[in-house]
C-alpha cells in the first residue's frame, strides 16, 4: 500500500488527501485485525471504531490532528430495486429509503463515538465507495445538522441518494467541500436514475478514458449522454466490467 499522506487543515479541494481518504476507504474492506494493525501502528491514529449493521460498514479513525469517518461499499443491485429507492423525508428533502435504515442503525454509535474522541475540535473528514458514498453523504449531512462540521466529504463511484432538495440543502451547508469522483466506465453514479426523483451533489471529479482529471459537470454530462440505458441495463454493464467502479480504479487514477 502507498504511504498514507494527509493535509488536515486543508478546506477545498487536494489531490493528496483525496488520495489518503480512497487509500482509508479502501482499508475498510479488510479484516478489522488488518485494519486495527494498519491504522493504528503504520497510520498512528490510535482511536478507531468498527460499524457493521443493516449493510452500514465502515469505520472512525482519531488522532490528535484529524477524525476520518469511511464507509465501504458492496453490491449495489439490491439498493436499486424500486421498492429501496423509495424516498423517504429526511431533515432536509427526501433520500433512499434503503440507504437510511442502514444509517439510522449505526447512526447512534456513531455520534457517541465522535463525542467522545473529539478532544482537540480535530477537523472532519467523511469518505466512501459505492453505497459507502452514499452513506458517507448521509453522515456528513447529519454530523452538519448536529454543528459537527466536516471538512471535507469525497465519495468514488457513489450512487445519487437524495432529491435535488436534499442535495441543495447539503450543498448549502458544505459549499466547497464535497467532492464526487466518477471513473469513466463506472455507472453506479447513474443510480438510481433521475428519473425517479434522484440527484447527486458536490463537484464532480471526472475521470475520462484515458485517465485524465476533469473538474465540473460539463465532461461527465456529456459522457452520460453517450450511454444512456435503464436501471437495469446499467447494473448488466456493471456486473460485466466490475473493474471501473473498483476502489483499486480511482487509487490508481489519482497516483497516475
Amino acid at each position: 500500500m502507498v504511504q498514507f499522506e494527509f493535509h488536515p487543515t486543508v478546506v477545498g479541494f487536494d489531490k493528496v488527501n483525496a488520495l489518503g481518504l480512497a487509500q482509508a476507504v479502501e482499508l475498510a474492506y479488510a479484516s478489522d485485525d488488518t485494519i486495527r494493525r494498519t491504522i493504528d501502528i503504520q497510520w498512528h491514529f490510535p482511536k478507531f471504531r468498527f460499524f457493521n449493521k443493516r449493510g452500514a460498514q465502515g469505520y472512525l479513525a482519531v488522532n490528535d490532528t484529524m477524525m476520518m469517518l469511511l464507509f465501504r461499499g458492496e453490491a449495489i443491485a439490491p439498493w436499486v430495486s424500486e421498492a429501496q429507492s423509495t424516498l423517504v423525508p429526511v431533515e432536509a428533502g427526501r433520500i433512499h429509503k434503503g440507504v437510511h435504515a442502514a444509517f439510522e442503525a449505526i447512526w447512534d454509535e456513531v455520534f457517541v463515538s465522535f463525542r467522545l474522541l473529539r478532544n482537540r475540535n480535530q477537523p472532519i473528514f467523511v469518505a466512501g465507495h459505492g453505497i459507502g458514498g452514499a452513506l458517507a453523504v448521509r453522515a456528513a449531512q447529519r454530523l452538519a445538522v448536529e454543528h459537527l462540521l466536516p471538512t471535507g466529504l469525497y465519495t468514488f463511484g457513489a450512487p445519487r441518494i437524495g432529491d435535488t432538495p436534499f442535495c441543495q440543502a447539503l450543498h448549502v451547508r458544505l459549499a466547497g467541500r464535497i467532492f464526487r469522483f466518477v471513473n469513466h466506465g463506472d455507472f453506479i453514479p447513474r443510480l438510481p436514475p433521475r428519473s425517479w426523483g434522484y440527484d447527486h451533489v458536490g463537484e464532480v471529479e471526472y475521470f475520462d478514458a484515458d485517465g485524465k482529471r476533469h473538474e465540473g459537470e460539463a465532461i461527465w454530462q456529456a459522457a452520460m449522454a453517450q450511454t444512456a440505458d435503464s436501471p437495469e441495463g446499467f447494473l448488466k454493464r456493471s456486473a460485466e466490467a466490475p473493474a471501473p467502479h473498483g476502489i483499486d480504479q480511482y487509487i490508481a487514477r489519482l497516483l497516475a
